[in-house]
């Protein structure tokens, strides 16, 4: 005669507790999610946004035989940026390096608003993009410093949807500063959140977060 064991009460109790992504908008944890998200939100709205209005300052500025450059350039420094926020300096932590990515991105973006010609805007456009890729990288690196343990997959998961997010709101903002020189404010208005975010740093939840 076969015997159905009994469900163990202890072994239920066990059972890690269900978590959802509302956890990361938590009074406690809001502040490091609103920050980090946003940094990855101006690395990838930037993107489209500046894929949308580089016509623009074609007709304005002229270089339309480096048109192709407005892009290559802040990718190619966006990865170095992120290899810089792993190879960085042991002294220098990751709040030091989130400050210094946000003066840099809202840097290029200021060189690329002002811009009397193509070969300043890539200038600013290099610069913009070790920036954004350090806000970006530094959005993966916080994350075991920033969420008790169950919401990492949530948050790597959440910065993740900010891509696509943004390729609806990027080209929608950059169709806002398509007409004339009003591409100018389509780096001016990134410069002001980037230097936000300098100023308003997510604070590591773990020890050792620098």
């Amino acid at each position: 005669m076969s015997v159905n064991p009994r469900p163990d009460p202890a072994a239920e109790t066990l059972q890690p507790p269900a978590v959802s992504v509302f956890q990361l908008f938590s009074p406690r944890l809001l502040p490091g999610t609103l920050m980090l998200g946003g940094g990855v939100t101006l690395f990838a709205v930037e993107t489209y946004v500046t894929a949308t209005v580089a016509p623009s300052v074609v007709r304005d500025i002229g270089g339309l035989a480096l048109f192709a450059w407005v892009t290559t350039l802040y990718v190619a420094a966006a990865v170095l940026g992120s290899l810089f926020v792993a190879l960085r300096p042991r002294a220098l932590g990751l709040r030091g390096v989130y400050t210094v990515g946000a003066l840099v991105f809202s840097a290029g973006s200021l060189v690329c608003g002002l811009a009397p010609s193509m070969p300043v805007v890539l200038l600013g456009r290099t610069v913009q993009g070790l920036g954004a890729g350090m806000l970006s990288g530094l959005a993966y690196a916080f994350i075991r410093h920033v969420y008790p343990e169950p919401l990492w997959r949530k948050a790597s998961t959440l910065y993740a949807a900010i891509w696509g997010v943004a390729t609806f709101l990027g080209p929608t903002a950059g169709g806002l500063f398509a007409n004339g020189s009003a591409w100018r404010w389509g780096f001016f208005h990134p410069a002001a959140a980037g230097l936000d975010h300098g100023a308003v740093r997510p604070a590591p939840a773990a020890p050792g977060g620098g």
